[in-house]
């Protein structure tokens, strides 16, 4: 064929598609989704069935930790949630944020009935310093002969101002780490200066019975305001 009579000629080109990579890591990450939840689910199943996966009992990890008969050194960490209105000078902070306590039983020659030491990595997510409040507000100790000290320590609580402590009995609460719990309830009432205003305090506290009295739950009220704290994991760290 003649150069002139290509002249006009409509060469019709051949269409190549474009790889998408935008829906090859979408299948990909589909993929990974599922194999994820393949192995959640065997490892639920397998926990339940009592399996090697599955976790330790809270409440024996708890009657373990307080058993004085075979001494030995070993630490536990309790995670409770903080949920509510803190007040502040001139605000009041809406919070949801987590407070971990490590507390360790050591034994030694010279004590050989052991002592508690606690240690607190408090709230991962806080910008106000007002929520490192709370661990005072509970009367934590960082060292206590008995595990039942720890919270609301005798020396600290007698401390507080205007101090004036009611029992309310023995209860029974649901708690998400602890399951249906038996609790000894008491109410704190005091005042004490918070960023140099003096304020109103009242802490209802539930205190696992026959759990060495650790709190499942606290209600605080502050002029008002309230917040709780509420124990949802217990675990062994060593």
């Amino acid at each position: 064929m003649s150069r002139r009579k290509q002249v006009g000629k409509q060469v019709r080109r051949r269409k190549y598609r474009r790889v998408r990579f935008d829906l090859i890591a979408i299948g990909v990450l589909l993929v990974a989704i599922g194999i994820l939840a393949y192995y959640i689910a065997g490892a639920l199943t397998t926990g339940s069935q009592g399996g090697s996966t599955a976790r330790p009992d809270p409440r024996e990890v708890l009657r373990e930790f307080l058993d004085t008969g075979a001494p030995r050194n070993e630490t536990i960490t309790l995670l409770y949630r903080v949920r509510g209105d803190v007040p502040a000078s001139g605000y009041v902070l809406g919070t949801l944020d987590y407070l971990y306590l490590s507390i360790r039983k050591e034994f030694s020659r010279s004590n050989e009935s052991g002592t508690y030491s606690v240690s607190y990595i408090a709230f991962p997510y806080a910008v106000q310093p007002q929520l490192y409040l709370v661990p005072e507000l509970l009367g934590l100790a960082f060292r206590a002969g008995n595990l039942s000290d720890v919270f609301f320590n005798p020396t600290i609580v007698s401390s507080w101002s205007n101090l004036s402590v009611e029992s309310l009995g023995r209860s029974t609460v649901d708690n998400e780490a602890l399951g249906r719990v038996i609790v000894d309830i008491h109410r704190y009432m005091y005042t004490r200066s918070i960023d140099g205003v003096l304020r109103n305090v009242s802490v209802l506290a539930y205190r696992a019975s026959e759990l060495g009295l650790i709190p499942v739950k606290a209600e605080v009220r502050i002029n008002g305001y309230l917040f709780s704290v509420e124990l949802i994991s217990v675990q062994r760290v060593s």
